[in-house]
């Protein structure tokens, strides 16, 4: 990317609640931690914004558009047996919807994603799926259902850009409801700032005002893009129809601008992401949609680019062509895509370049219609369809025609749409629009804050002399001249890799939360009669160890200690609260006769002693 683009900053983590039961911060000395315990304040929000819109009606505007916005590739989607979309497919319709949209990838939806335990919100729309589905049981996901998780989402990202300015204006400005436009329009300003370089409200809000006042003029005076941010901001006013300068403002009336400011941020992006893909494009190599990784050093070395990042970062973001051991080369596509390109500018989200490919699916889904094409429908489809670097019509390859009916061949004279090898001929007719697919789990698209995180290395080169190094050990030089004919015979192979492992990743597969302990069979788990005695065991028996060896607070008597420990039990399984109750009662009758018949034994031990001088 341009070294004009801005550095991300990582997402700080808000701070556990201090007012925490006295039991459970015993109980966390010996392991136990809550599902969302920095996030706390978030899931509320998640909570309400789900439930808000299950209660909209059922035709509300909002809805109703995004259903029709979703209904070509829901429609093409594999379904359940009543017609609905499974766990997998409603997380890919979700994912390829807000990259098309808005260019969002949101947190724990990206394809090949490994989530983060630590960085971002990447549980939020799990989360929010796994609440939905619990509501539907076994029955899949509609397309009602599916635009209520589409419009709470866009709810809970719009909540936290307003709080982000809420929490500018309580540090800074103090707004009253009504101000001048050229007052709003400097707080629209210095809210780009803390929008582009990701900082937490929290953060803002504990800031002194003069350090954030600095850090705000700092940032305007450095970053050679602001004219054009000032200009986008300029565009948004005038969409606004906030034009006039002796009139004001209502604050209330127009908070809505700065949700709106990330949902038109990639199509203020998207000419700096078509401009990166052309600079990639003027270094292509005879492989389509491929750069030379050398060629890509040397553009870092004597341009404004910063083609800087590490060949063991392209290879874990899937960024790297190693099919030819000679020489690596950069997949363009999969490149410009990446995290490494992206705006991490929200905790649910990140602003990224768009998916090309997406355009040209929806297309053939609109007039597929269904999860599986006809060969030859798909061959004419593709033949007359153009994109950014191809036009057409066209004659497609006869290879490329022989690869489809190998797909078709493989899958009973049907190609599914959405498996892996159509991804990979989709890549072969369009190598410069659509991303080359990995195997499920053989890359990781993090970013490079994830990266570092999990690594302890950057994933970029620390300085120029660290390339040129690496350019002098490379197999060909700079210039492109390679030492042996064989090297020659690799370089000048145009023939793109391919793998024939097919994988359908929509196919259904029920989560464990919607498994029923029910259908267990016999010669499988125990039945849940026998499940929940071990569990009443294992916790009482746990209980008792934990009071006896000292592990929670000194101070609390036995019997508390024992009630606590229950009652968080309770919590954690919902399925034995009623026999963890019938313990608690029995252990406040039956505990305290043994702590008085221990102490009379005791005492009466004392009385025989022999005594030591």
């Amino acid at each position: 990317m341009s070294r004009d683009c801005l550095p991300n900053t990582m997402v700080s983590q808000k701070r556990a609640p201090l007012a925490i039961a006295l039991c459970l911060a015993n109980l966390w000395a010996v392991g136990a931690q809550s599902f969302l315990e920095p996030n706390g304040k978030l899931r509320s929000a998640v909570d309400e914004s789900l439930l808000e819109q299950l209660s909209i009606n059922a035709s509300a505007p909002a809805i109703e558009l995004v259903k029709r916005e979703l209904q070509d590739t829901y429609l093409a989607l594999p379904k359940e047996s009543d017609g609905h979309l499974g766990h997998l497919a409603v997380r890919y319709m979700l994912h390829r919807y807000f990259v098309k949209k808005h260019g969002w990838f949101i947190r724990g939806l990206e394809p090949n994603r490994v989530a983060s335990k630590t960085l971002g919100n990447d549980w939020v729309p799990s989360y929010l799926q796994e609440s939905l589905e619990k509501r539907a049981g076994q029955s899949g996901i509609s397309l009602h259902e599916l635009a209520i998780l589409v419009v709470t989402l866009e709810s809970l990202i719009g909540d936290e850009a307003v709080d982000r300015f809420q929490a500018l204006n309580e540090s800074l400005f103090h707004l009253p409801n009504a101000v001048s436009v050229n007052l709003f329009t400097k707080v629209m300003r210095n809210y780009m700032v803390v929008f582009l370089k990701n900082e937490d409200s929290a953060r803002i809000r504990t800031s002194s005002p003069n350090i954030l006042e600095m850090f705000l003029r700092n940032f305007v005076q450095t970053y050679k893009a602001w004219p054009e941010h000032l200009k986008f901001i300029d565009d948004i006013l005038k969409k606004e129809a906030i034009l006039n300068e002796n009139e004001e403002v209502q604050v209330d009336k127009n908070i809505h601008i700065f949700p709106a400011m990330g949902l038109q941020y990639s199509a203020f992006n998207d000419p700096s992401c078509r401009n990166l893909k052309h600079t990639l494009l003027a270094m292509e190599g005879p492989k389509g949609g491929r750069v030379r990784l050398t060629d890509f050093y040397n553009m870092s070395l004597y341009s404004h680019w910063a083609f800087d990042e590490k060949p063991e970062y392209l290879r874990r973001i899937g960024a790297l062509d190693e099919s030819r051991a000679m020489q690596s080369q950069v997949i363009i596509t999969n490149y410009v895509q990446s995290m490494s390109n992206c705006l991490n500018n929200s905790k649910i989200y990140s602003i990224c370049c768009r998916n090309e490919c997406e355009e040209l699916m929806a297309h053939l889904e609109h007039h597929v219609g269904a999860p599986e094409g006809d060969a030859k429908q798909i061959l004419d489809l593709v033949s007359s369809l153009a994109s950014d670097t191809v036009t057409a019509p066209r004659e497609l390859p006869l290879s490329l025609s022989r690869r489809l009916m190998e797909i078709a061949t493989t899958n009973q004279g049907k190609v599914p749409l959405h498996g892996r090898l159509f991804a990979q001929w989709m890549h072969h007719a369009y190598p410069r629009e659509c991303p080359y697919p990995y195997t499920i789990g053989s890359i990781n698209p993090q970013s490079p804050e994830e990266w570092m995180h999990v690594t302890g290395e950057s994933s970029r080169w620390e300085s120029a002399d660290e390339i040129k190094a690496f350019l002098l050990n490379s197999t060909c030089s700079a210039r492109g001249d390679c030492h042996t004919r064989d090297m020659q015979d690799d370089f000048l192979d145009t023939d793109l890799p391919w793998n024939s492992d097919e994988e359908l990743p929509l196919v259904t597969i029920i989560p464990e939360y919607l498994k029923s302990s029910s259908q267990a069979s016999e010669d499988e788990p125990p039945s849940l009669a026998l499940q929940t005695i071990a569990k009443i065991m294992f916790f009482v028996f746990s209980s008792w160890h934990v009071v006896s060896s000292g592990k929670v607070h000194a101070s609390m008597p036995k019997i508390f200690q024992v009630l606590c420990i229950l009652l968080l039990t309770a919590i954690v399984d919902p399925f034995i609260i009623a026999v963890t109750i019938a313990i608690g009662i029995a252990a406040s009758t039956v505990l305290p006769y043994l702590q008085k018949k221990e102490a009379q034994q005791s005492m009466e031990e004392s009385k025989l002693a022999p005594c030591n001088f």
